[in-house]
Order: structure tokens, then C-alpha cells, then sequence
């Protein structure tokens, strides 16, 4: 890569040197299949050393840190924190968000899951104010294979849905194949082989159509381990050459590598122990070519364990020297990739490959040897159990800030409830309020009429009384419709509310007794 320098490039242009770099980071993301090299490393490093601005020094130091994955993690942790700090001191999010990724990339090739799962989480907490969808896209991808790493299939589906309904609401949906390619292998793993096949059939239709050759030779390959998990490991090995062959037209050293190691143990389990090891041989050589320290420990011990199996067929009829010829070869094969593992912290490997190894100790009966195998296995068992309950703890946490979301939800829904009652009981005694003024002074008016019509000899005494007193009755009657009226009003506060429905009561109760005492003055004077 061209190193460039500070004075190059004027303010106004280092946006577009920043979009360069996130653009070059991103392809190389998604492609997968970045062989990195030792020149292309040192020229970053020599890159990132002159003046420039702290956000494009952290963008060089994220992409020495994402090649530093497949070769030298623990140096890719070290790139990645120091670009998450760059990033973080210029306040650049974007680069906050892509070091995370490749700190959590860099955790999984360590073996060390739950530090991977809680820098991705971190990734996706600041992704919830930056629109990045296929950089969340690739975060939701990796911790989806944190917890398939671990066994936690369930979570590793629940993640790949969350990436399966991102990409849905893309124009392209480019990586959706992809998508439904790790689907279909979680369902793999969990033996749902119709669910598995109909995925891959879906995501290999779409990549012919799209003439990705790549994709094809991946699908192939998740075909042939179905084949397998069926046990037709013919079947297999024929899909597996299929995608062997494309790999190889494309140039894909490392899918070609692991093609072959999947071809060596489908002829390992059919007893064709020549072919299986010529195939491991392949792809020994081409991790090698790779630099990949995993592969190289993963193909070792492939291969340490084709020549055990061979030397110990019951089947075959192996002579002496042959077979222990073939236990020696085995038994460096084994120690290569155990030491691999255990210096890198690939625990898997080593926990899978260091039994074989353990074996063979005790059948040359050095003990010694036996017990510094099964005493490392311990110790990385344990580490791998502490990983495990990290990762109940990261579940939990998550779950307890779930939890208080959804209480905050229905205390607020539940506070919302008994505001909307409160306003219905006052809205239900307003109108019981206005109801009884209403009826009272219809009553009122009604005994007048009554009393009016009673006969010709109270005329005049009602006409008296009707003179004298009218104006106790319109009075109050006045300032119950003035106030009903303002009622009507909806700027009116709670306070205003009251006192008017206070004021109805006071006047309905006054043209009460006005009322009483105009029939009380009335049967007096008729009588």
C-alpha cells in the first residue's frame, strides 16, 4: 500500500482518504479471503509511523490489526486497541466501531469467545446512532459464530436472523447468500438436514445466477458435510472435488485449503488412509504458504491423526517397522499441532489432537510425556469452562438490561393508565355536577309553572312574588349557564376546573333555597 503523508493531503481531501480506507477494509471484510503477507504488514506499519492525522493512523492501524488475525492474533488485539484509542481520542465513532470488530476478530482466532462476544456487543451499542448496516452486518455475523464457537446454537441463530432481517431491507441484499449459507450450517449442526439442504440449495441458486464462484465452491463444500452427516461419504468426497475444482480455477488458496482437509478426513472415515494423507499433505502445505497459524495447527494434526489411524487399523495386516514408521510420523504431526495450539491458545485443537498424542505417549510408555499433555489439557479446560461461565455472564447482564427496559416499559404504560383514569373520574364528576345544576334549575322552573297555574286566586300573589323574587332565581341560574360555558373551554387547568365546579355547586345550591323559600313564602300566603 502507497504510504501517504500528511501534507499530501489538505483537510478538504482527507475525507475521501477516509472513505478509501473504510471502503478497502470493508471489501476485504466481507470477501473473506484476504491472504495476507509480510510486506503488505510492515508497509502499513511503516505507513502508519509518519505524520498524518490520528484518523487515518487508526484506520492503517485497524487494517494491520485485520490481517494480523489469520497469522498473529495476539498482535491483532494489540493493533486493534491501539487503533480503538486513535479513534476514540480524534472522536471518530466510525473507527471505534470497525476496531471493535477486529478486536472481537482477533479474540475469536485467540479462542477467547467471551471477550470476543463483548467487544461485539460494545460494536453494536455504538452502531444504534451510526447508520453502518453492512459493517452491523458483518459484527452480527461474527458474534453468530462466537456462540456456534462455544455451542450456543441458539444464540447463533438468533444473531444470524437479526443479520438475515438487516440485509432484507438492503436494495442488493449482496450477502444474503452468505446469510443463508451459516443458517443452514447452525441447522446442520443441530442435525436438521431438511432445513439445512433447503437453505443451501437457496443460497447456491443464487449463486449461479450471480456467477459467484466463490460462493459456489463454499455451498458445494456445506453440501458435501451434509452428505457426510448422512453418511454418504462418496456422495461427499464427489461435491467436495466439485468445489475443489472451482476453487483451484479462481486461485483461492484458502479455500483450497480447507477443501482438502475435508477431502483427507472423508477418506479417513471410509478407511482410505493413502488418499486421506496425501490430501492432509496439500493442505498442510498450502496453510503453510498462508502463514496461518490455526490451519497449519488444524492440518498437522489432520494429518498426525491419518498416520495414527493408518498404524492402528485392526483391519490391515501392517508390518512392524511399517507401522512404527507411521506412529513416528503421527506423533510429530501431533506434537507440531499441539504446540501450535497451546503457544496460540487454539484450545480446541489441542484438546481434540493432545488426546491422540496423550495415547500415543502411553503405548511407548513415556509417562512423563502423557501426564505434561493431559496437565496442559487441564489447564485449557479450565480456561475453557472460566469462557463459558463469561459467557453466561454477558447473557445475564443482557438479559437484566432487558429486564429493566421492559419493567421502565410497563411503569411508564402503567403511569400512563392511571392519568387517563384520573382524567375520567374528573371528567365523570364535571358532568354529575353539571347534570344536578341542570335538573335543579329545571325543577326550579317547572314548580314556578306549577305554582303560576295553580288558579286565578293566587295570580296576583304569584305575580307579586314572581316581581320580588325573580331576580333571586335568575342570579344564580345566570351564573350556572356562564359557568357551564366555561367549561367548555380546553385551556382551562386542573385549579380552574375545581373552582368553576365548585361555583356551579355554590349557586346551584343557593337557587335551592331560593326556590324553597319561594314556595315556603307561597303556601304561606295562600293559605
Amino acid at each position: 500500500m502507497t504510504a501517504f503523508k500528511k501534507e499530501v493531503f489538505p483537510p478538504m481531501n482527507q475525507k475521501y482518504l477516509f472513505f478509501f480506507l473504510f471502503v478497502c477494509l470493508f471489501v476485504l471484510r466481507i470477501q473473506g479471503q484476504v491472504n495476507p503477507q509480510e510486506k503488505l504488514i510492515d508497509s502499513l506499519k511503516r505507513s502508519s509511523l509518519e505524520p498524518q492525522h490520528d484518523t487515518i493512523r487508526a484506520a492503517k492501524l485497524d487494517l494491520i490489526s485485520f490481517y494480523y488475525q489469520y497469522v498473529d492474533p495476539d498482535s491483532g488485539v494489540v493493533y486493534a486497541q491501539a487503533s480503538f484509542l486513535l479513534a476514540q481520542k480524534a472522536n471518530w465513532k466510525r473507527g471505534q466501531i470497525l476496531a471493535l470488530m477486529d478486536l472481537s476478530n482477533n479474540y475469536r482466532a485467540k479462542s477467547m469467545f467471551a471477550e470476543g462476544i463483548e467487544k461485539g456487543e460494545m460494536a453494536l451499542a455504538l452502531l444504534e446512532t451510526e447508520k453502518m448496516p453492512q459493517v452491523e452486518l458483518a459484527v452480527l455475523s461474527n458474534i453468530s459464530l462466537l456462540y456456534k464457537d462455544l455451542g450456543y446454537t441458539g444464540k447463533a441463530l438468533e444473531y444470524l436472523y437479526r443479520a438475515l432481517a438487516l440485509e432484507n431491507q438492503t436494495e442488493r441484499k449482496n450477502n444474503l447468500p452468505v446469510i443463508l449459507e451459516n443458517i443452514g450450517s447452525l441447522y446442520l449442526d443441530e442435525e436438521d438436514y431438511k432445513r439445512a439442504d433447503s437453505l443451501f440449495d437457496m443460497a447456491y441458486a443464487m449463486q449461479l445466477q450471480r456467477g459467484d464462484s466463490a460462493g459456489l465452491a463454499r455451498n458445494l463444500s456445506n453440501k458435501a458435510r451434509l452428505e457426510q452427516k448422512r453418511k454418504h461419504t462418496e456422495n461427499a468426497i464427489t461435491l467436495f472435488k466439485k468445489a475443489l475444482e472451482i476453487s483451484t480455477q479462481a486461485g483461492n488458496l484458502n479455500s483450497m485449503q480447507v477443501i482438502f482437509a475435508n477431502i483427507g478426513i472423508a477418506y479417513g472415515e471410509l478407511k482410505y488412509y493413502d488418499s486421506a494423507v496425501v490430501y492432509h499433505e496439500k493442505a498442510l502445505v498450502l496453510s503453510q504458504q498462508l502463514h496461518s497459524e490455526r490451519s497449519v495447527a488444524i492440518n498437522s494434526g489432520n494429518l498426525g491423526q491419518a498416520w495414527y489411524n493408518k498404524a492402528n487399523d485392526p483391519s490391515v495386516n501392517i508390518p512392524l517397522r511399517s507401522r512404527s514408521i507411521w506412529l513416528k510420523k503421527a506423533k510429530a504431526y501431533l506434537i507440531q499441532a499441539c504446540d501450535i495450539s497451546f503457544r496460540s491458545n487454539f484450545r480446541g485443537p489441542y484438546l481434540e489432537f493432545g488426546d491422540y498424542l496423550t495415547q500415543l505417549y502411553l503405548e511407548e510408555g513415556d509417562f512423563k510425556s502423557a501426564a505434561s499433555i493431559l496437565g496442559k489439557r487441564l489447564v485449557l479446560m479450565k480456561l475453557v469452562n472460566e469462557e463459558e461461565e463469561k459467557v453466561k455472564m454477558v447473557k445475564l447482564e443482557s438479559q437484566r438490561i432487558m429486564d429493566i427496559k421492559e419493567l421502565e416499559l410497563a411503569h411508564n404504560k402503567q403511569s400512563l393508565e392511571i392519568s387517563e383514569l384520573k382524567l375520567g373520574i374528573q371528567r365523570r364528576n364535571i358532568l354529575t355536577i353539571l347534570l344536578i345544576s341542570l335538573f335543579l334549575a329545571a325543577f326550579g322552573i317547572f314548580m314556578l309553572l306549577y305554582l303560576i297555574k295553580r288558579g286565578q286566586y293566587q295570580k296576583a300573589i304569584l305575580q307579586n312574588i314572581s316581581l320580588s323574587h325573580s331576580h333571586e332565581i335568575r342570579g344564580p341560574l345566570a351564573r350556572i349557564l356562564g359557568l357551564t360555558d366555561l367549561l367548555k373551554n380546553d385551556q382551562l387547568n386542573e385549579k380552574d376546573k375545581v373552582f368553576i365546579c365548585k361555583s356551579i355547586e355554590d349557586s346551584a345550591k343557593e337557587l335551592d333555597r331560593n326556590i324553597s323559600d319561594i314556595i315556603y313564602k307561597s303556601s304561606h300566603d295562600a293559605d
